[in-house]
C-alpha cells in the first residue's frame, strides 16, 4: 500500500473531479453492512401502536398505512398477542419469550414491569442489543414500558442497553404534557398540539436522525412506539371532527349478559350497560379513531422520507400493536386483559426486499415471534431460548425451511391479574383484590387478583377455539369452539367430555414450564383432543 506522503490523485493521475466518486465507492466496499455473499443488511423500521383492537374494525383510520405496507406486502390474519396487558406484551415484543419465562406479569412494578430484575436480567438480551452488535445504527421513539423512568431503583433517563438513540416516554401514556429520556437527559413537553403532540414528535425524531444519516453509515433499525389509540385518546384539533357518527360494532357479543357462563370478573357487576354507557363507549372509539389518524400521517411520512432517501427498497417494514382492546363486549367497561378475541387479536401488516405484495397469510404468527423475525432480517440466529421463531420464511417465497411445513396450531395465552388490597373507593362494596372500578360504569373493574389465567388458543383446518383455565377459587373453565360461535357466547366447558378436557389440560401442564424449542413443539404437535386423563 502507498505510504500517506502520496495522495490518490498524485499516485495515479486521477482528475479532480473523480476524487470524490472513488472515495464514495471504497467507503461503499468497505462498508461493513455487506454480508461475505454479497447482499446488504435490510434497514429495519416498526411502527408500534398502543391498544388497537382488530375485532372493532380499529384499522378503518388508517388507510395509509393499509396501503403502504398491507397493500405493499403482507397482512395477517391470525396475529396474536400472548397477553392482552401492556407492559408483558412489550417485553415479550423486546425479547422473543412468553410472559412465563420472562417474568414479566403485568403492568406495575411488583408484576415485574421495568424493575430492577429486567434492567439486569433481559434489558441486555433484547433484538436492539443483537443487531446493535451486528453493526447497526439503533432508534427508539415513543413508549418502551410502563414504568419506564419511574423506578426509584433505577438511575434517571436509563438508556437501555443497545440503543444508539433513544427518545423514551416517561411513564405509561400521553399526548400533551409528558416527559421523554432523550437519551440521558429528562425533557419535558407542554401542551400546544404545533411543537408538542407526541404523535408529531415521534415523527420528528425519526426523520431527523434519518435524514442525518450518510450513504456509507451503517443499516438502520428503528422503533417508532405510539401512544395511540390509548387513553387519554387525545387527538389533534384538525381532526376534531372526524367520524363522529362512528359507532362500536353492534355485535352479538356487545353488551351480552353472560350470566354464569364466564369468570367472576365479568359478572361481578351483573347489570348491562345502560344508554348513556354506550353513548360513552361510542365516544371512545371515535377518540381513539381521531389519534390513529396522526399514527397514519407519521407512517406516510416515514416512507416519504425512506424514498427521498434511496431507503425504501432496503427496508423491512413492520406494522402492530402490544395487543387489542374491548369496548362493550360482554357487558364490559373499555379496557383490555381478557383472554377474548378483541383482547388478543392484534393488527399485523409487513412489508420489505422478497416480499410477495398483496398477499394475505392465515397462518398463526405472535407478538413473541416479532424479536426472532428482526433477528432473521438481519441475518442473525435466534438465540435458543427465544420461545417465538421467525415468520420471514412464511412470506418469502424464495425460503423453504422445513419448519414451514409444521407451523403452528396452538399457543398459549397467560395473564396474572392486578388488585389492590384496599377496597375501591367508589365501589367499597367489592372488597379488596379488584382494580380500576368504576361507579359510572356500574361498579365494573378491569381487572381483579382472580382474572388470572391460562389458556390454549388453537387453529387448524380442523378445529378452532380457546381453553382457558382460570386461577380463582373455582379453578372456573371457559371453552369455546370458534368455529360455531366466532362471538365466544356459548361456554362449552359444563357439557364436554372429560377426556376433551383432560387432553387440553394436558397441554396446558406442558406449556406452563416450556421453553424454546419445547414451545414450539407444543405448539406444532397434532394432538389428539380425546386422551386418556395425565
Amino acid at each position: 500500500f502507498p505510504r500517506k506522503t502520496a495522495n490518490l490523485q498524485t499516485l495515479y493521475e486521477i482528475p479532480p473531479a473523480m476524487v470524490g466518486v472513488i472515495g464514495y465507492l471504497v467507503i461503499c466496499v468497505s462498508f461493513n453492512a455487506w454480508l461475505t455473499d454479497g447482499s446488504v443488511l435490510p434497514n429495519i423500521l416498526v411502527f408500534m401502536t398502543d391498544d388497537l383492537d382488530l375485532t372493532m374494525n380499529g384499522m378503518h383510520p388508517l388507510p395509509k398505512t393499509r396501503k403502504l405496507i398491507g397493500e405493499r406486502g403482507v397482512v395477517f390474519n391470525n396475529a396474536f398477542s400472548t397477553t392482552p396487558a401492556c407492559c408483558p406484551s412489550r417485553t415479550s415484543f423486546l425479547t422473543g419469550c412468553y410472559p412465563h419465562n420472562h417474568k414479566v406479569r403485568g403492568n406495575s412494578i411488583k408484576h415485574g414491569c421495568y424493575d430492577k430484575r429486567w434492567q439486569d436480567e433481559l434489558e441486555g438480551k433484547t433484538f436492539a442489543t443483537a443487531l446493535k452488535k451486528q453493526n447497526y445504527h439503533t432508534f427508539y421513539a415513543g413508549k418502551y414500558l410502563n414504568h419506564y423512568n419511574e423506578n426509584k431503583d433505577i438511575p434517571k433517563c436509563s438508556v437501555p442497553e443497545g440503543w444508539d438513540h433513544w427518545n423514551g416516554l416517561e411513564g405509561n401514556a400521553g399526548y400533551l404534557k409528558y416527559k421523554l429520556c432523550l437519551n440521558n437527559t429528562l425533557r419535558s413537553f407542554g401542551k400546544t398540539y404545533r411543537t408538542d403532540y407526541i404523535t408529531t414528535n415521534i415523527g420528528n425524531m425519526a426523520e431527523e436522525f434519518l435524514r442525518s444519516r450518510r450513504p456509507s453509515d451503517n443499516p438502520v433499525l428503528m422503533v417508532l412506539s405510539f401512544t395511540a389509540p390509548h387513553g387519554p385518546r387525545t387527538a389533534e384539533p384538525k381532526y376534531s371532527d372526524k367520524f363522529s357518527h362512528a359507532r362500536v360494532p353492534r355485535s352479538p357479543n356487545f353488551n351480552y349478559d353472560s350470566k354464569d357462563t364466564k369468570h367472576w370478573l365479568t359478572r361481578q357487576a351483573p347489570q348491562k350497560l345502560h344508554e348513556n354507557h354506550i353513548e360513552m363507549l361510542d365516544t371512545i372509539l371515535i377518540r381513539r379513531w381521531r389519534t390513529l389518524l396522526s399514527v397514519d400521517d407519521q407512517v406516510e411520512r416515514m416512507f416519504n422520507v425512506l424514498r427521498s432517501e434511496n431507503l425504501l427498497d432496503n427496508t423491512y417494514t413492520i406494522f402492530t400493536s402490544d395487543h387489542g382492546y374491548h369496548l362493550g363486549q360482554f357487558g364490559m367497561q373499555p379496557d383490555k386483559r381478557q383472554p377474548y378475541e378483541s383482547d388478543i387479536r392484534v393488527p399485523l401488516l409487513v412489508c420489505g426486499p422478497g416480499i410477495e405484495a398483496g398477499k394475505e397469510e392465515d397462518r398463526i404468527v405472535l407478538n413473541i415471534d416479532l424479536a426472532p423475525t428482526i433477528l432473521d432480517m438481519a441475518k442473525i440466529p435466534a438465540p435458543s431460548w427465544m420461545d417465538g421463531r421467525s415468520f420471514l420464511p412464511l412470506i418469502k417465497p424464495n425460503i423453504l425451511e422445513e419448519h414451514v411445513l409444521s407451523w403452528r396450531r396452538r399457543f398459549l395465552v397467560e395473564y396474572e391479574g392486578m388488585g389492590s388490597e384496599k377496597r375501591p373507593k367508589e365501589c367499597s362494596h367489592l372488597g379488596p383484590n379488584v382494580h380500576s372500578c368504576h361507579e359510572a360504569f356500574c361498579c365494573k373493574c378491569t381487572d381483579a387478583k382472580n382474572n388470572t389465567y391460562e389458556c390454549i388458543r388453537s387453529i387448524t383446518d380442523e378445529q378452532n377455539d380457546l381453553y382457558c383455565r382460570f386461577r380463582d377459587d373455582q379453578n372456573f373453565i371457559e371453552y369455546y369452539d370458534l368455529k360455531t360461535d366466532p362471538y365466544q357466547l356459548v361456554n362449552l366447558a359444563a357439557n364436554s367430555d372429560m377426556s376433551v378436557v383432560y387432553a387440553e389440560d394436558r397441554i396446558l401442564t406442558g406449556f406452563r414450564d416450556c421453553q424454546g424449542i419445547s414451545c414450539q413443539a407444543l405448539e406444532d404437535s397434532n394432538f389428539s383432543k380425546r386422551s386418556d386423563p395425565p
